[in-house]
């Protein structure tokens, strides 16, 4: 975001991270230039200090002018891949959010970047194609005083990096393309923002060997064992025979069975 004080002619660019439930008041008292009662636009628009950032037409990228209506800012339908700025030059403080796609740079209010500037052409001067990424390419539409990057003329095309100077006639512009990990967002049909978050990768999970204890050892006489287990046998036997029910001698041996299991 810039901010721009009319009065003493300067600018300043800034962060702002704020919630989208602040108010601009809070805003506006923070800003590093003074506003001293002063009104502060967007564009024509007057900025209300009672009502939420959410609420405003303060975008990425914005110019706040302070005391005067400042640059207009025209932000570009749907996703929006970055933001170019005129940084010096007659369209000084000019802030255009260009969406994925190919868009036209001349002095023209049909264009997706309209410049004031005399010596750009009044047809397509150059055109920027922008990725769904963020990465820009500067096509030079064989316009009169041509288009450079870097001091460099453009002589067909050219890929216009963060830190890259666009010159295009007089202006001296730079490409901002959306922060990484930024939620890419679309509008909708029925008027609702769509969002896609950026992949991320499930956490990895460290592997651990876990050691059992070993089972504890059996313990006992092999023969107090093989005594118990006949100890049933001749319980059953005698009550088969005291009772006369032979189907008692089954019981002593479910029991054998049992215990040697």
């Amino acid at each position: 975001m810039t901010v721009r004080d009319a009065r003493a002619g300067t600018q300043r660019d800034l962060e702002v991270i704020a919630a989208p439930a602040s108010s601009v008041g809070s805003l506006l008292g923070s800003l590093p230039v003074p506003v001293d009662g002063r009104s502060c636009f967007v564009g024509s628009v007057v900025l209300d200090p009672s009502t939420t950032i959410a609420d405003s037409p303060l975008l990425h990228g914005s110019v706040i002018s302070v005391g005067a209506p400042g640059p207009a800012f025209r932000a570009v339908p749907g996703e929006a891949g970055g933001v170019l700025e005129v940084t010096d030059g007659p369209d000084s403080g000019l802030t255009v959010a260009l969406g994925p796609g190919a868009h036209t740079v001349a002095r023209s209010s049909e264009a997706a970047v309209c410049l004031r500037d005399t010596e750009v052409s009044r047809g397509a001067h150059a055109t920027l194609e922008i990725s769904a990424d963020g990465d820009a390419v500067v096509v030079n539409e064989r316009s009169t005083n041509g288009t450079f990057v870097d001091g460099v003329p453009v002589d067909g095309s050219s890929a216009l990096h963060p830190g890259s100077v666009l010159q295009i006639g007089s202006d001296i512009l730079r490409w901002v393309p959306r922060p990484a990990g930024a939620v890419r967002t679309t509008c909708s049909g029925d008027g609702r923002l769509d969002f896609d978050r950026t992949f991320a990768a499930a956490p990895s999970i460290p592997q651990a060997e876990v050691t059992l204890p070993a089972p504890p050892a059996e313990t006992g006489n092999s023969a107090a064992r093989a005594m118990s287990a006949l100890l049933p046998v001749g319980g059953a036997a005698l009550l088969a025979l005291a009772m006369h029910r032979p189907v008692l001698l089954w019981f002593g041996l479910g029991r054998v069975l049992e215990l040697s299991s």
